[in-house]
């Protein structure tokens, strides 16, 4: 009784390990290829967003620096009308607490810089310039008063870019 017992004993431990061979077929068939497409997919959305935001985020900048243009270039037609240097000086200070501003230079009709502030951007950084003409009418004439050219470096924007992938791709 006891070899047909071990045969039996033997018969199911065949059976268990043709199982336990089947089941790792399976996950190396179905759930690897899966768990890798599922990995690539994740990485590719991130990479899309993450461009995506990259976008937003240059376009958002750009939308500042217009904003700031119009409104110092609005806010600089008294003074230089007025030969207000004071007044232009302490408007030029002001700008240089703004967080993205790179450079900004007021020049006058003639060409003659009035004021300025700021530096050029280091080598591999990327700004985005635009500058306003200033106008002033009176006596039904409009008179050039000169311009405002602003410069914005995107040195912020990079920085938050770069931050905000280090700690949302390993979560991806």
């Amino acid at each position: 009784a006891r070899p047909g017992r071990r045969r039996a004993v033997m018969g199911r431990l065949v059976r268990a390990a043709r199982e336990v061979r089947f089941r790792r077929g399976l996950a190396s068939t179905i759930l690897l290829p899966a768990m890798v497409l599922s990995l690539g997919v994740g990485t590719l959305l991130f990479f899309f967003f993450s461009a995506k935001f990259a976008h937003q985020a240059e376009e958002d900048l750009r939308n500042r620096l217009e904003t700031f243009l119009t409104t110092q270039a609005a806010e600089l037609e008294g003074p230089v009308w007025e030969f207000d240097q004071a007044a232009i000086d302490r408007l030029f200070r002001s700008y240089a607490l703004a967080p993205d501003l790179q450079t900004a230079r007021l020049v006058d009709a003639r060409g003659q810089v009035l004021a300025r502030v700021g530096e050029a951007a280091p080598a591999g950084e990327r700004v985005f310039a635009d500058s306003r003409g200033l106008s002033r009418q009176a006596g039904g004439q409009t008179y050039d008063l000169g311009r405002l050219e602003v410069a914005f470096s995107d040195f912020r924007l990079q920085q938050a870019l770069a931050a905000g992938r280090a700690v949302e791709l390993p979560a991806a």
